[in-house]
């Protein structure tokens, strides 16, 4: 994904407000429980390099480009896409575009959703679904983002790219019963597992550096894992830490 064009649209498909945290299912008063029994499935959609080999023109390029954008703003106002974003300069692998959550669990239903996308039927991107579970309240992002539009608008502000957004680390850890030193972690704003026996968790960090060394001490006991740079809305972080 294009990060400067993505970020003007991702305050459209942020994180709830943290008043909503009292909605969640299990455990209302920690949304790092280390705990995902009880909490919410979505479907968590990688975007990756598609297979498409003939290069695009300029005027293609734009396009499919503004056709996915204009996607996502219609699947998040239609409260079917919850979170977007793009993965970061320093990435696991050469291939990984950005993500979508979805808020569904129906795998048959994420497959529909995603295949609306102009750049996936172009064969620019790929994607590879995974059902993912967390106490994060993802369910009321776009609620809480409209209003922040709304309110920006009424009081004369313009919403350049990057509005509401900022950097993050995605965490990846290969067996979640290792993680759990992670969910518990101050600096972790939204922590998930996923049907692979995957644990997912969004750190407060901008940088790959300044994540290995928030995590060096908990390295041993994490076992395998992957540092992800990756850029969304800044809700993530004040919902945990106000």
């Amino acid at each position: 994904m294009l990060r400067p064009v993505l970020a003007s649209f991702l305050v459209l498909v942020g994180l709830a407000a943290c008043q909503t945290s009292a909605s969640v299912a299990d455990n209302p008063s920690d949304t790092r429980s280390p705990s995902i029994a009880g909490g919410t499935s979505h479907t968590l959609v990688i975007l990756r390099t598609g297979p498409r080999t003939e290069p695009l023109s300029k005027e293609e390029s734009s396009r499919y480009f503004s056709g996915h954008f204009a996607n996502m703003t219609r699947l998040a106002n239609e409260g079917d896409l919850l979170l977007a974003g793009p993965y970061g300069g320093n990435k696991s692998a050469d291939d990984l575009r950005g993500i979508f959550v979805l808020d569904t669990a129906d795998r048959e239903r994420a497959l529909e959703l995603a295949n609306t996308d102009p750049c996936y039927q172009a064969g620019i991107f790929k994607f590879e679904f995974h059902t993912m579970r967390t106490h994060f309240p993802l369910d009321q992002s776009q609620a809480a983002e409209r209003a922040r539009l709304d309110a920006a608008k009424r009081a004369g502000k313009e919403t350049p790219p990057g509005f509401g957004c900022r950097g993050y680390v995605m965490v990846t850890v290969a067996d979640h019963n290792r993680a759990t030193a992670l969910a518990s972690h101050d600096s972790v704003y939204l922590y998930a597992t996923l049907d692979d026996g995957r644990a997912l968790a969004f750190v407060d960090c901008t940088n790959q550096q300044q994540a290995e060394q928030l995590l060096a001490p908990l390295r041993e006991q994490l076992g395998e894992l992957t540092i992800d740079e990756w850029f969304g809305t800044d809700l993530l972080a004040r919902c945990v830490s106000t």
